[in-house]
C-alpha cells in the first residue's frame, strides 16, 4: 500500500511539477510540513508553486527555529527540556533540515 507521501509525489510527477528539490523534501518531513501546511496554507499555494530559492529560505528559517535565540519550542526540544524522546526527534528533524540546506542551498546561491 502506498503512503500519502508516495501518492503526493506521483501526482506531482504526472503533471511534471516534481523538480528535484521538491522530491528532496520527502527526506525532510519537518520542512515539507512547514511548506505544505503552514506557509502553503497561508499563501494558498501548492508546494510546487514555490521557487527553489523560496524553499531554501524556508529551510533556513526552520533551521533557525532550532538554533536561534528566538525562543521556539524546537529549541527546548533540541535541548532536551521535554524529555529524551522529544530531544531525539528534534535532533533527527534538525539534522534533516541541515542536510537539506547543505545539499540544495549552494545550488541556488546567487553571486
Amino acid at each position: 500500500m502506498k503512503s500519502d507521501k508516495e501518492i503526493w509525489l506521483e501526482g506531482l510527477e504526472k503533471v511534471g511539477r516534481a523538480r528535484p528539490i521538491i522530491k528532496g523534501l520527502k527526506k525532510c518531513l519537518v520542512l515539507e510540513d512547514q511548506i505544505q501546511f503552514v506557509i502553503g496554507a497561508d499563501d494558498e499555494k501548492e508546494v510546487w508553486e514555490y521557487t527553489d530559492q523560496e524553499i531554501i529560505d524556508e529551510a533556513k528559517y526552520v533551521q533557525s527555529k532550532y538554533d536561534g535565540d528566538i525562543g521556539f519550542d524546537e529549541q527546548e526540544w533540541l535541548e532536551g527540556e521535554d524529555g529524551k524522546e522529544a530531544q531525539k526527534d528534534a535532533r533527527q528533524e534538525y539534522n534533516s533540515v541541515k542536510r537539506f540546506i547543505k545539499k540544495w542551498g549552494n545550488k541556488n546561491e546567487k553571486i
